[in-house]
């Protein structure tokens, strides 16, 4: 079974922000952090690479990255 965990970097700083069942639900993860934050996206940037997918919401330095896991 695979779990997608979410997390938010900024910087140096690196947080795990949740966990998904599947990529739709980690992407809502980052829906609803940027909602908390009341921060509003005009656009999601996506790629992959050997580090997971990663996520540019249009913040210079605060990018999101979804890792699969295998449990």
């Amino acid at each position: 079974m695979k779990i997608y965990k979410v997390f938010y970097k900024s910087g140096e700083i690196t947080k795990e922000i949740g966990k998904g069942r599947n990529l739709r639900k980690a992407e809502y993860i980052i829906y609803r952090f940027l909602k908390e934050k009341h921060y509003t996206s005009f656009y999601w940037r996506h790629w992959c690479d050997d580090c997971g997918h990663w996520y540019d919401v249009g913040s210079w330095s605060e990018f999101f990255n979804i890792k699969e896991e295998v449990i």
